[in-house]
Order: structure tokens, then sequence, then C-alpha cells
């Protein structure tokens, strides 16, 4: 169980991550509330500037693979007639997630996941 305790101005804040849940307790009076209500809270009451800070964000660079399948049919055309098509493949290169401002800069990012070489083996 992952639980965390927060006390700041006689005012108790106790989260269970795995339950998703934040018990706040002021005095002898107590209440839970689930994550997704803190957020529609919090959403409520901010602007929009500061929603834009608060929402997480994912940016995905992707290389473009192009491949051209080449076919020799059998039957229903004429024998030995071949059709050519081609298929794009995107492949991640690096992906990053963090808040919106923030997304430019590689030191702030939460998760940066850089691929080397992107299945290059796979596409021929």
């Amino acid at each position: 169980m992952a639980k965390k305790t927060f006390k700041a101005k006689g005012i108790t804040f106790k989260a269970d991550t795995t339950k998703q849940t934040l018990v706040v307790s002021i005095g002898k009076a107590k209440t839970e509330m689930n994550v997704i209500d803190l957020w529609g809270i919090v959403f409520a009451m901010v602007n929009g500037e500061m929603k834009d800070q608060l929402m997480p964000v994912r940016k995905e660079e992707v290389m473009k693979f192009k491949k051209v399948h080449t076919v020799q049919l059998v039957k229903d055309m004429k024998k030995g007639e071949t059709i050519t098509f081609s298929c794009i493949i995107d492949v991640p290169v690096a992906i990053a997630e963090g808040k919106k401002n923030l997304i430019g800069d590689d030191s702030e990012l939460s998760t940066l996941t850089k691929i080397d070489t992107p299945l290059i083996a796979g596409v021929k």
C-alpha cells in the first residue's frame, strides 16, 4: 500500500495511491474523495493558462518508413501479372511526456524515451 500523509495549517491530507483516494481531515471532520473528483475541483478553480500548465501532454517524434511490395498473381487476373503497392509505417524515435509549457525542455520531462535504432531490422 502506498500511503502518504501531508499536514498544513491544521488540515491533514492522506493520499492512498493504491485506491486513488485522498482523505482530508480538519479537526474531527473527515471526508474521502477520489483523485478524479480532486482534479475536477482544481480545474474548476484555475484559469485557462493554469489548466494548460497542469495538463499532461505527450510528444512523439516519428520516422516514416516506406516499403514497396510487389505481388505476383496466380488467379483472377492474367497469370504472371503483378500488383505493386506501398506501405508507410510510422516508427517512434523519441517519446516525451510532461507539462505543456515544459515539453521542449528535456530536464523538466517526467519521461523521455529515445529509441536509438527504431526497428530498422524488421523493415526491409
